[in-house]
This record gives structure tokens, C-alpha cells and sequence, in this order.
């Protein structure tokens, strides 16, 4: 698939994955591929209208039912159906200290769109449960289904004095507006609501352990540590 039918235009190949389908009148053949590819295309200009949606075919793409192989193909589209589904967040990874979320999403992402204002973490599924809402952060600028966004030091100490928030993997959950971001397809994404907050997929604390406070027992003769992680 390529941008244009002129040299050095930008390209795409199908990749040896895709799955190949022959329509019910044998004369129509579809080919799925996975979601990477035409974010890919996206991101080179290529399928955005018809204009910069062509084909070039060798004679070894496929073969009739007498086995002769197509001709050698250079075609223009004749149709385009644009993206018109936003992108989801599948699931995020939390850490503490310093503070960082990874954002996994179900296609490409504008990182240069995020906008950390518009996520709010909670302690629970629920609005009853412990909110803050994000004041800033840096997020990774690439288009990519992967965003890291590094917090400012304020949240990160803000969201530890709030106790019960963020201090395991069941007590993160994220809810965040349809204005957080918009995809490659220029669509902002899906919203997660506070009333259907989504949980951490994985939490990290990155902190060394700090001793807090200790007893000497002289009668049992042991020593106990307390420690502010485990």
C-alpha cells in the first residue's frame, strides 16, 4: 500500500500474518491484518482518502482456480472507510516514587495530545471512593499504543498524604475524560467514567524501604523492626 504511485513515496507491506479470505463469489478476496499496520499507515499519510490509498500488486499475491497468478497490479482505491472508533485504554501499570503510569491503548495514541488534567485517580471502582485529579505531568510525545506519562513531584507527594490512595494495586484505579487524548485518527478517545473506574493492571513501589520505628523487648530479647514499605 502506498502513499502515492510516484517514487520514493511512503509504503506500507502487508505483513506474512495477515489472513487471507476469498469472498463467497470467488471473485473477491479480503485481507485482515493486525490493528499495528494501519496505524502505521495512518502515521505515513496513507489511507486517508483515496488520494493516498494505492495498491501495488506483484504477479505472486494469489493464484486463480486453474492456479494462474495474477497480473502485476498498480491500482488506485475506489473507496476509503475512515476510523471512526476511538481508541480504548486496555490498562495502565502504576508506579510510586518516582510516580509514573504507563497507559496501554488498543491503537495508536497522539502522545503530544495528552493532557494529564483530565485523569483522575481513585481508590475504588466508584465515585464514593478517594479521588485526585492530576495537576500536570510529562507524557512521551510518540504516536504509539504506549504512553508514559511521568507525574509532577506535587501529585506524587499530594497522592501520598492521601491515605488509602494508590498504596496497592486494589486501591489504584483511574477514570479519565474523553479530552485526555485523541488517537492518530484524530478522534478523542473513550472515556472511562468515576462510577466504572479502571484498575491498575499491575503496581509497583519504587522506594527503598525506611525504617520508622523499632521495640526491644528485653524479657522475650528480640528486636522489632517496622518498616513504611513491606
Amino acid at each position: 500500500l502506498e502513499q502515492a504511485l510516484t517514487p520514493g513515496a511512503a509504503f506500507v507491506q502487508l505483513p506474512s500474518d495477515a489472513i487471507v479470505t476469498v469472498g463467497t463469489n470467488a471473485k473477491t478476496v479480503i485481507v485482515s491484518a493486525p490493528r499495528t499496520l494501519f496505524d502505521t499507515m495512518l502515521l505515513l499519510g496513507i489511507g486517508t482518502s483515496v488520494n493516498t490509498t494505492n495498491i501495488v500488486m506483484s504477479h505472486s499475491f494469489i493464484r486463480d482456480l486453474i492456479t494462474l497468478e495474477n497480473l502485476n497490479t498498480t491500482l488506485n482505491a475506489i473507496a476509503v472507510i475512515s476510523d471512526m472508533t476511538p481508541a480504548v485504554l486496555q490498562g495502565f501499570s502504576f508506579q510510586i516514587n518516582p510516580a509514573i503510569i504507563v497507559f496501554t491503548f488498543n491503537k495508536a495514541v497522539n502522545g503530544s495530545t495528552f493532557d494529564p488534567t483530565f485523569i483522575t485517580l481513585q481508590s475504588g471502582p466508584t465515585r464514593a471512593s478517594i479521588q485526585y485529579t492530576l495537576t500536570g505531568g510529562t507524557a512521551s510525545k510518540s504516536n504509539a499504543n504506549l504512553i508514559q506519562l511521568n507525574l509532577t513531584l506535587a501529585d506524587q507527594l499530594n497522592i501520598q498524604l492521601l491515605s488509602g490512595l494508590a498504596v496497592s494495586q486494589n486501591t489504584t484505579y483511574l477514570s479519565m475524560s474523553t479530552f485526555a487524548a485523541t488517537g492518530i485518527n484524530k478522534l478523542y478517545i473513550q472515556a472511562i467514567s468515576p462510577n466504572a473506574a479502571l484498575e491498575a493492571s499491575s503496581y509497583v513501589n519504587a522506594s527503598a524501604p525506611h525504617l520508622t520505628k523499632f521495640n526491644l523487648d528485653l524479657n522475650a530479647g528480640t528486636i522489632t523492626f517496622g518498616f513504611d514499605t513491606s
